[in-house]
C-alpha cells in the first residue's frame, strides 16, 4: 500500500467474482482465504506474495481479452498458493536467517540469482493446474494458450544463455505446455 494505489470499481469487482468462482473448484485447498487487489499501474503483471493475497495490475487488465483470460491469469496465481511454491520460498529464506544470521539475505538472493531457471517449472504447474481451476469453473481451457500465442509475439526470440535467468518460460513454451495439456489429459485442441 505504500508503494502502489489499491483501486475499487467496477474491475475490481469483476476480478474477485472470477476468483470466488475459481476458489470454490480447489480440491483439498489449503486454507487460504483469498483476496485480490487490482493495482494501479501500467505494468502487464499479476503476482501473488503468499497467504492468498492476488495483485494484479491494471496494465494486465487492460491487456487480457475476455473472463476466461482473466480466469486463467488468477487460477495460475491461485496456484502459487495451493503448490506451496510461495511458502517454500520463505521457508528457504528462514532457513538461512537461522544459519547465516546477517548474511542470511545475501545467500538467498545468490541462491535465488543461481537457480532463476528452475523456477520455471513451478510457473509452468501453475499454468496447467490453473487450467484444470478453469476447466471445473466453466471458462474456456484455451484461454491460456490464447494469452500466451498473444505474448510471444512480443516477446524476443528463445535465448539459451538468456533462459538460464529467466524465472518465467518464454511464452512460445508456455502456449505449447498448455495446448499439450489440453490435448492430452481434455482432447481438446486449441488454435
Amino acid at each position: 500500500k505504500e508503494e502502489y494505489e489499491f483501486l475499487y470499481d467496477n474491475r475490481t469487482s469483476k476480478i474477485q467474482s472470477i476468483l470466488k468462482k475459481l476458489v470454490k473448484q480447489i480440491k483439498n485447498p489449503v486454507g487460504y482465504n483469498y483476496k485480490i487487489y487490482l493495482v494501479k499501474d501500467e505494468t502487464q503483471n499479476a503476482y501473488t506474495t503468499g497467504g492468498g493475497y492476488i495483485y494484479f495490475f491494471e496494465g494486465m487488465y487492460d491487456y487480457l481479452n475476455s473472463d476466461d483470460e482473466f480466469a486463467a491469469i488468477i487460477g495460475h496465481e491461485i496456484n502459487h498458493n495451493e503448490l506451496g511454491h510461495i511458502k517454500d520460498h520463505l521457508r528457504v529464506k528462514k532457513t538461512n536467517k537461522t544459519f547465516f544470521g546477517e548474511f542470511g539475505d545475501i545467500v538467498t538472493n545468490v541462491q535465488s540469482i543461481l537457480t532463476l531457471s528452475f523456477n520455471q517449472r513451478k510457473e509452468t504447474e501453475c499454468d496447467l493446474h490453473g487450467i484444470d481451476l478453469c476447466a471445473n469453473a466453466g471458462y474456456k481451457m484455451c484461454a491460456t494458450s490464447i494469452i500466451w500465442k498473444r505474448m510471444k509475439e512480443e516477446e524476443n526470440e528463445f535465448n539459451t544463455l538468456g533462459n538460464l535467468f529467466r524465472t518465467h518460460p518464454y511464452s512460445e513454451k508456455r502456449e505449447n505446455c498448455a495446448k499439450n495439456h489440453l490435448k492430452n489429459n481434455y482432447s481438446v485442441n486449441c488454435n
